[in-house]
């Protein structure tokens, strides 16, 4: 994997700072169209099962229906917001709001792929230089977010070498899934079971934090999500 810096010419436009992103940070057009269209694809996309509340087990019940953001991707030169629906249940025995199984790390605006590939990354460059590496991809990540995601431990991330650059299998899987479906609707939980999850020695889907501190976390990420 090659990254040149240096000093980059002084461009104002959106264009043209892909441009030099592009020019500086070589990665393989058929990788860039395999990763855009697999986070594309899941724009969505629906997830509703879950089999008892991840905190005591009990029985749950549907209660709503809410957005959740995938991936913010470049889509002609411009940000583009995928977003998926995660059903929420409401448990009969202590009452918690709890989100259905969603390939989502605790805690994370973005979906498991995409932070698999900014641990990844970030292993090996600067936090800014991932940021610049992944804009060439197509994605948008902010630096800070990076940070963030690299200083938490999500366990071991599986990867594989594809056209000489490292890859999550979470974020490859889901690629090949997304491929084989041929326009046909894809299935939450046929996409969940690509990404990776239930996952073997990864973070858990659900925190452990108490209810009342979960649903205010909730409540947090569900405004974020109607304000951007």
């Amino acid at each position: 994997m090659l990254l040149l810096v240096g000093a980059y010419p002084s461009i104002t436009t959106a264009q043209g700072r892909v441009a030099i992103a592009k020019k500086t940070l070589p990665i393989p057009p058929m990788l860039i169209d395999l990763v855009g269209n697999a986070l594309a694809s899941m724009d969505g996309v629906i997830f509703d099962d879950l089999d008892a509340c991840p905190s005591c087990g009990g029985q749950v019940i549907g209660h709503d229906m809410r957005a959740k953001r995938f991936a913010v991707i470049l889509d002609n030169e411009k940000e583009r917001t995928i977003r998926v629906f995660v059903k929420r249940f409401y448990c009969q025995d202590c009452g918690a709001l709890c989100y259905a199984d969603a390939p989502f790390y605790p805690d994370t605006r973005l979906a498991a792929p995409v932070v698999d590939l900014c641990l990844l990354l970030a292993q090996q460059m600067p936090y800014n230089q991932v940021a610049q590496h992944l804009r060439a991809m197509g994605i948008v990540v902010d630096r800070g977010t990076i940070r963030n995601y690299a200083s938490r431990d999500f366990g071991t991330i599986r990867a594989t070498d594809l056209f000489g650059f490292l890859l999550p299998l979470s974020l490859l899987n889901l690629a090949t899934f997304t491929l084989d479906r041929e326009r046909r609707p894809i299935v939450g939980a046929e996409a969940l079971a690509a990404c990776g999850f239930p996952p073997a020695g990864r973070a858990p889907l659900h925190g452990r934090a108490a209810p009342e501190e979960r649903d205010q976390r909730n409540e947090q990420e569900e405004k974020e999500e109607r304000e951007s």
